[in-house]
């Protein structure tokens, strides 16, 4: 340490600034390498760096994008598709192309450029106001509105032009549609048996995604009519959580098919149960170990695949008074979970024990004068990036009714940084590139 007798001010070399922030403390207790705050920064390699931009990726969508999913299937083949609150999409030619409802065509004739009317195979299944994409000859799509009327006989008329030709052979697709909301996230669960992705954005009936199209769950109770909030595959069981049946809501309920069977609902090992230990809701799940470990409101269960006759789970409380906060405000890390709670972000190995990793931030994000804004918290989104080995937590600050702010936590240093996005972020996902980037 050195004196500048000039000024009286103390010079101090330190080697590594890495140790995050730390609002816990006076400022001038800071032990070497913490920091005060550290905004629109990260750390890599024991360096403090600046953080990095962000560009738009592919093409514009209808509706708010909620969130992506890189769906494998057995063969190997992927394909990315993105979520949004009203279709769902799939990534071709660096494009957003609809995924199909199931209802498909194809053209018979000829359609030039700036064409509004269509000629097709089938009608069936089309109506006015329908997204449809139509497969240009360069491999994108067209998309558009069937116009009011724009059924007549073969024809289709739709609400804008054609930019480039089609020609007959081409593919007409009806966009799967979907009625989402800003309050409720997206939970997926692939179920490899089958191929299938399945999905539920707590509106409408669950669905999965076969490669091809979007079909709703089949055989579900109450002649179909349910929702879920969360759903998953655990043992080959497909599980949903937190219901409404016939209208009815049960919040607390765990419902699950037949043993490798998602279409049946109701005979051999299906069944449901409902968690009345406690009045929490259930949020969701994520597996570890040989558990599916089960979120409520303030409450965590670990659920163990038993198998018998008379009984196929054990459902057990090892966390009373702490839960998450939304559906996404919990990742997978590997050998454990990390959490966003209502009074600390925690570390969960399954055991009995929340352990909290960030006391020296508790001030700015929660308590009091923390700054996520409470009435937004269910729209918190969270996710490990596995290449920084990094916790990012989305969340909306007190002036924001939509995630706004990045809380970003270095497992490997233990240390937090944060960043001001400045625009709403409404959902996230991963995507695994095919080719190198730079």
């Amino acid at each position: 340490m050195t004196v500048d007798a000039k000024t009286d001010w103390q010079y101090k070399l330190i080697d590594d600034i890495t140790k995050g922030v730390n609002v816990s403390i006076r400022p001038d207790a800071l032990k070497d390498g913490e920091l005060t705050d550290a905004l629109n920064v990260f750390f890599f390699k024991k360096q403090l760096q600046s953080d990095t931009g962000y560009v738009k990726f592919a093409s514009a969508v209808k509706g708010t994008p909620r969130a992506t999913f890189q769906f494998f299937k057995k063969s190997g083949t992927s394909a990315l598709l993105l979520f949004t609150n009203s279709n769902i999409y799939k990534l071709v030619l660096s494009q957003w192309q609809f995924v199909s409802s199931g209802t498909d065509t194809t053209l018979t004739a000829n359609a030039a450029t700036s064409a509004t009317t269509i000629t097709v195979a089938s009608t069936a299944g089309f109506a006015d106001g329908d997204d449809i994409g139509i497969t240009l000859d360069d491999g994108t799509e067209h998309q558009s509105t069937i116009a009011a009327g724009g059924i007549i006989g073969s024809t289709i008329t739709i609400t804008s032009g054609l930019p480039s030709p089609a020609a007959s052979g081409n593919a007409v697709t009806q966009a799967a549609k979907l009625a989402g909301t800003d309050d409720e996230q997206i939970s997926f669960a692939p179920f490899p048996a089958f191929d299938w992705l399945v999905f539920t954005n707590g509106i409408d009936v669950p669905k999965y995604y076969d490669g091809t199209k979007i079909t709703d769950i089949p055989g579900l109770p109450s002649s179909g009519n349910v929702i879920a909030k969360s759903i998953a595959v655990f043992n080959n069981y497909l599980m949903l959580f937190n219901t409404t049946e016939g209208g009815t809501a049960f919040p607390q309920r765990v419902r699950w098919s037949d043993t490798a069977d998602p279409t049946n609902w109701t005979t051999g090992n299906a069944g449901f149960l409902d968690l009345y230990d406690n009045e929490d809701f259930v949020i969701t799940t994520l597996p570890l170990g040989p558990y599916l470990i089960l979120y409520r409101e303030r409450e965590i269960v670990r659920i163990e695949y038993v198998g018998s006759s008379t009984k196929l789970f054990n459902f057990d409380t090892m966390v009373a008074g702490e839960g998450i906060k939304s559906i996404d405000a919990v990742a997978d890390v590997g050998g454990f979970h990390l959490l966003v709670g209502n009074a600390n972000v925690y570390k969960y190995r399954g055991d009995f024990e929340l352990a909290p990793v960030s006391d020296t931030i508790y001030n700015k994000l929660f308590g009091v004068a923390g700054e996520i804004n409470p009435p937004y918290a269910h729209r918190i989104s969270s996710f490990y990036v596995e290449e920084l080995d990094e916790y990012w937590i989305l969340y909306p600050d007190v002036n924001g009714t939509y995630p706004n702010q990045l809380a970003r936590y270095n497992i490997s240093d233990d240390s937090w940084s944060f960043r001001d996005f400045g625009i709403d972020l409404t959902g996230f996902g991963f995507y695994q590139l095919d080719s190198t980037q730079t």
